[in-house]
């Protein structure tokens, strides 16, 4: 095995995935100022229809505005603000995210999606900038409480923005730490702890196991088979309740 060859190709991926998310929230930062704009547009042209009625007050959403100058600088103001326009990119974000993301696909590949059902705590180890996984998951399963580990603080914080400002936010956390210094021992049997194909399992798996019962999985393009090898390299020790990707 060239394990020369699996770090460069291990580094290349790990780069791909970074820069996938950083165009992904760029392009919902944009479709969100997009959405928002358009509505500052309708409203300006519901206005001009009320004034033009001779009209004092109009509705538009669902909510009557009076037409005068303050009204309109004020409503401008709050929905064009950065505030609302990442609150409504994390919306976007939650609505947009990836059906059958890798979390899902991970159990799916293996004819394990019942575990879903019984799991109470889900924990996702590398959670990224973008959560698209976990919201996947929330979308399918809103008993499970979910938690994004993520080591690298300016992308928690990202990935936790999202989270706050989504549906999601009372059953997804996202906390910035180094995966193998969790305490995962309040873990039960039937939770789930997913390991993102961009982090370092090893270290993770080996503490994950000694700490608790929960089963283990690595969410990964299985397709590549330079991954593949690696992630079968992977020397991990089986005790009962623990289930490894790498079987």
């Amino acid at each position: 095995m060239d394990f020369e060859y699996i770090k460069k190709q291990e580094e290349l991926w790990k780069d791909i995935v970074i820069k996938g998310e950083i165009l992904t929230i760029k392009l919902l930062t944009e479709e969100a100022k997009k959405d928002l704009e358009k509505r500052i547009t309708d409203f300006l042209k519901a206005r001009k229809n009320a004034i033009e009625s001779n009209l004092y007050t109009f509705q538009f959403r669902s909510k009557m505005h009076s037409v005068d100058d303050k009204t309109k600088a004020m409503v401008i103001r709050s929905w064009a603000n950065t505030k609302n326009i990442n609150k409504h990119r994390g919306l976007l974000a939650y609505r947009k995210a990836e059906t059958n993301a890798w979390i899902y696909k991970t159990l799916l590949d293996k004819k394990k999606t019942g575990m879903f059902k019984i799991c109470k705590k889900l924990i996702l180890i590398g959670s990224g900038i973008y959560p698209y996984s976990m919201f996947d998951i929330h979308k399918k399963y809103k008993h499970i409480q979910q938690i994004g580990i993520e080591i690298d603080s300016s992308r928690a914080a990202i990935g936790r923005d999202l989270v706050n400002k989504s549906p999601a936010k009372d059953h997804i956390e996202i906390i910035t730490q180094d995966g193998s210094e969790y305490d995962y021992t309040d873990l039960a049997e039937d939770d789930l702890v997913f390991i993102s194909c961009d982090v370092n399992s090893k270290k993770i798996m080996n503490k994950v196991i000694k700490t608790c019962k929960a089963h283990i999985f690595i969410c990964a393009p299985y397709e590549k088979t330079w991954l593949r090898s690696l992630i079968q390299n992977i020397k991990v020790t089986k005790h009962t309740g623990v289930t490894s990707y790498s079987d």
